[in-house]
């Protein structure tokens, strides 16, 4: 009798362990918070497609620009939610719960993938969590006035019918102070041209040295550009901090 009691502790013991460790597992803060992990995929919502049956809310079509040898490309992803996938509005260190149904065209999104990506054209997954930023903010300046802008916000030409938003971070390899490497890196990222009412995807990309600025041209404009923060060592730089530094002149 006491060998089974024993035994019957033990069995106890270790299924409580097995619950804290499940507990323990998840990346979300207590109480259900946001996730603070790196997204799976980051780009803007190009449609929204209600649903509404089945336990499926809907889905979104994210589309992310991602940098080639050849220059850029368009990836398109079909990201299914379900009706208990939580939706976050991030306004800079604040999250709030919002409804499939506030998904917006034009929302800077980042997506955490709850499976696999299935391989089809565009490519499908289902979404553990979205996160989209607080409303895009749009400046006026003028040719020639510099301009900084976060993910999300818009830099509209006075006298030119241009816009240009910054829509996403593409990727950021760029050596960090004090680490010693053997190549400097660079950063890209992705900006959307309104010109005339035609609207096209571009990358700008800058090497890796913090003080220099990179140009680009676009018809007959130039592009004179830098992306902040400088990476540093050991210390991660979080989307809602980038900033593009940009001007635009003839």
């Amino acid at each position: 009798m006491r060998v089974i009691k024993i035994l019957a502790a033990l069995a106890l013991v270790f299924a409580l362990a097995a619950l804290a460790a499940s507990c323990d597992s998840t990346d979300e803060e207590p109480n259900g918070g946001p996730l603070r992990t790196e997204p799976d995929l980051t780009g803007t919502i190009a449609s929204v497609q209600p649903i509404g049956d089945n336990g499926v809310a809907g889905t979104v079509l994210v589309e992310a620009v991602v940098a080639t040898e050849d220059g850029e490309r368009t990836d398109k992803y079909v990201v299914t939610v379900k009706d208990d996938t939580p939706v976050f509005e991030q306004d800079g260190d604040d999250f709030d719960r919002i409804s499939f149904g506030e998904l917006a065209v034009g929302q800077q999104a980042r997506v955490w993938f709850d499976g696999p990506v299935r391989e089809s054209y565009p490519l499908q997954a289902d979404a553990q969590q979205i996160t989209v930023l607080e409303g895009s903010e749009t400046t006026e300046v003028s040719l020639g006035d510099e301009v900084s802008l976060a993910v999300g916000q818009s830099a509209s030409i006075t006298g030119e019918d241009l816009e240009i938003k910054f829509r996403q971070v593409v990727g950021d390899s760029r050596c960090a102070t004090d680490v010693v490497c053997i190549w400097e890196g660079e950063v890209t990222v992705g900006v959307e041209i309104t010109d005339a009412g035609s609207t096209q995807l571009m990358t700008l990309t800058q090497p890796g040295p913090r003080e220099t600025y990179s140009t680009k041209t676009y018809t007959e404009y130039t592009l004179t550009f830098k992306v902040q923060p400088y990476p540093e060592a050991e210390v991660q730089i979080s989307m809602e901090d980038y900033r593009l530094l940009l001007t635009i002149s003839r």
